[in-house]
C-alpha cells in the first residue's frame, strides 16, 4: 500500500474482487446444474478482439456474473433451474485481456432474447449490438430487447 494512490488502491481493489470471483472453486461437486438448451454458443473475431456468447449452466455461474456485473442475474435461478429462461454471457477478449461485457437473457421455447444489460443495468453499446444481431441471426433468435 506504500507509495500508492487513492485510485491506484480502489483499481487494484477491483481488479482483485473480479479475479477472486472467477477464481472461486465449486461449492459443492454434487451440483449439477441444469441441461445445455438447443441454443449454440458464439463465437467472431473482428482484429484482435475475439467476442463469445455462453450459456451460464449452474448457480454458481450466475452468482459470479451477478458479482462481477453487479446486478440481479442471481435471482434467476429458479426459473433457469426449471427451463423457463437461459442466461448468457458476452465476453470480449483482446490480447490478454478478456472483460465480460453483457449478461443476456433468452426465453429457449420462442428464441426470443429477452433482455441484455451491461454492467449495472447499462444499455448495449454498438459494437455489443452488432455482436447481439450476429448471433441472434447464426442462432434464428428474435431480438425483442433492442
Amino acid at each position: 500500500m506504500k507509495g500508492r494512490s487513492l485510485m491506484s488502491l480502489r483499481r487494484h481493489m477491483v481488479n482483485r474482487r473480479t479475479d477472486l470471483l472467477t477464481k472461486i472453486p465449486a461449492l459443492t461437486q454434487s451440483d449439477p446444474g441444469w441441461t445445455r438448451t438447443n441454443i449454440g454458443a458464439f463465437r467472431h473475431s473482428t482484429g484482435d478482439t475475439l467476442w463469445t456468447i455462453d450459456e451460464l449452466l449452474s448457480d454458481r455461474e450466475l452468482r459470479i456474473e451477478g458479482g462481477i456485473m453487479k446486478h440481479c442475474v442471481a435471482t434467476y435461478i429458479q426459473e433457469c433451474a426449471q427451463r423457463g429462461t437461459s442466461i448468457w454471457s458476452m465476453k470480449m477478449q483482446q490480447g490478454e485481456r478478456r472483460k465480460r461485457t453483457l449478461t443476456i437473457e433468452v426465453l429457449p421455447n420462442s428464441k426470443i432474447i429477452w433482455e441484455a444489460k451491461g454492467k449495472q443495468n447499462d444499455p448495449p453499446d454498438e459494437p455489443e449490438i452488432e455482436m447481439l444481431q450476429r448471433w441472434a441471426a447464426q442462432e434464428g433468435l428474435k431480438i425483442r430487447c433492442l
